[in-house]
């Protein structure tokens, strides 16, 4: 193989076999800057596609179609090989895909590094682009460590996280990251979900804006929902939900989602043999694996002989704490909008 530059199949090929090694709890990565002996000759000429590929991923002259794969394959070469290449492609300038991709192949790296260099450009990122970044940074324990350290030295308000990423900070399995992010967090998300429905229930008799409306469910609701051809949809069909819905009923549901949750829409936690966490609900399971989606619609794979725990919190997909991003007024205006869409047209 030369490093003339990559061709589809290598990539194919490189990431595949690097696919079953993780499988196995192993890492290209890792075999390629430390090989056997009796690899080092194969690994001398795999390197390279390595370098090339990270020159493809940066290439602003090829399309995105063209260097979305190497991109993906940098999520399983060298440190010092990959590094700069994925660390350029978050910045703004880049398309929201090849930003998401990059972090992706970030998240898979084990250097310690990867939660600072994903933390560099926070400010600049894109809500969507946050919440891959979180994903990444909350996988592991020693980048919610990173992330902590982040909160508590003001680079990262609290107050940017969502709601359910801050219940997660304060429900993560390792203990002594609990008890930090509950002093870090304190005040920041209020569990008496009863007080919270009593102290909005004056926005129902404030006089709603349909426009307004609709603009906070873009603004708050769209990552999981889809209505009038805005957003995502990852939890039920919202407008059969809201053919039986009253005002009143949409407020619980707003504030309290968690007080009925259907089971298909249950939030689950996986932690792995090699400590990563992921959640979601579950969208679909085979003999082998199990798939979760979160917002967004983004899925995770996780086989099942990599399972070390699964676990269903209790809690809806839909976060509690809603009312940390919503006015009394947003929320009429939400409610009111939900509704006029759901009403029956003559």
């Amino acid at each position: 193989m030369k490093p003339s530059g990559p061709t589809a199949w290598q990539i194919a090929v490189l990431t595949g076999l690097a696919q079953g090694l993780q499988a196995r709890q192993e890492s290209m990565s890792r075999l390629l800057s430390d090989p056997p002996p009796d690899l080092k000759e194969t690994v001398e000429q795999i390197k390279p596609i390595f370098v090339v590929s990270a020159n493809l991923a940066v290439d602003e002259k090829r399309s995105s179609a063209d260097r979305m794969p190497a991109i993906r394959l940098l999520a399983h070469g060298p440190w010092l090989d990959v590094a700069t290449a994925l660390s350029s492609l978050l910045k703004p300038q880049n398309p929201a895909e090849l930003q998401l991709a990059a972090v992706r192949s970030l998240a898979n790296q084990e250097n310690p590094k990867v939660a600072d260099l994903l933390m560099a450009g926070w400010d600049g990122y894109t809500p969507q682009v946050r919440r891959e970044v979180l994903e990444a940074l909350l996988a592991r324990s020693d980048r919610v460590s990173g992330l902590l350290d982040a909160i508590e030295g003001k680079k990262i308000l609290a107050g940017q996280l969502e709601p359910s990423r801050l219940t997660q900070l304060l429900q993560y399995p390792n203990s002594n990251i609990r008890q930090r992010a509950e002093k870090l967090l304190a005040g920041q998300t209020n569990p008496q979900r009863q007080n919270v429905l009593k102290d909005y229930r004056h926005a129902l008799t404030l006089k709603p804006d349909l426009a307004r409306g609709k603009i906070v469910f873009k603004k708050v609701c769209a990552t999981c929902h889809r209505l009038e051809n805005e957003g995502i949809e990852v939890g039920p069909d919202l407008l059969s939900a809201l053919r039986n819905k009253t005002p009143e009923t949409l407020l619980t549901d707003i504030l309290d989602p968690s007080r009925e949750v259907d089971p298909r829409y249950l939030n689950y936690q996986i932690i792995t043999k090699a400590g990563r966490v992921f959640t979601g609900m579950i969208a679909s399971e085979t003999a082998s694996s199990v798939t979760l989606r979160r917002a967004e619609k983004v899925e995770d794979t996780i086989l099942r002989n990599q399972i070390d725990e699964i676990q269903a919190t209790g809690k809806s997909l839909m976060p509690e704490g809603l009312e940390m991003q919503l006015t009394k007024q947003d929320l009429a205006d939400v409610i009111a909008y939900l509704l006029s869409v759901a009403a029956p047209r003559n």
